[in-house]
């Protein structure tokens, strides 16, 4: 069973790293060609090391799926510390030099916070829908078995 765990935990970390780090390129990219704005050959490999790091938070915390006020709380948490993970790299980056920056990066993170939640709301859900199907079809074959 702990492997199971370690595995989906990699998963997870993997997924948020690879939509983290696609999404800051991305936004990165297009606030370049907005601001016509040549990106340093540092941005590539600080989005990777940033996509990394803002994954982290995911496996100290187990958000359980129900709405309580705690599970709200964590999910909380969880917000507030990936925020200041990538504000901090931010700032010793160099992307804050007018509060016009820090306006841009705070809703740049609040898309790619939002997106990274729908990709894993969308792989859990699938995931959930192929166990659940897994397992209706075993119970099927259980009743076939037994007649």
């Amino acid at each position: 069973m702990k492997r199971k765990k370690i595995l989906e935990w990699l998963r997870l970390l993997g997924l948020e790293f690879v939509t983290i780090t696609l999404a800051i390129l991305a936004i990165t990219g297009i606030y370049a060609g907005v601001t016509d704005t040549a990106l340093p050959s540092y941005v590539i490999l600080a989005s990777f090391g940033i996509g990394f790091l803002a994954a982290l938070p995911s496996l100290l915390f187990v958000i359980p799926d129900d709405k309580t006020f705690v599970s709200i709380l964590i999910h909380v948490a969880h917000f507030l510390l990936v925020g200041a993970i990538v504000m901090t790299c931010g700032y010793f980056i160099g992307w804050f030099e007018s509060v016009f920056d820090i306006a841009i990066d705070v809703i740049s993170f609040l898309v790619i916070y939002g997106l990274v939640w729908l990709a894993i709301y969308v792989s859990n859900r699938s995931k959930a829908k192929s166990i659940n199907a897994a397992l209706k079809k075993e119970r099927e074959e259980k009743k076939h078995d037994s007649e």
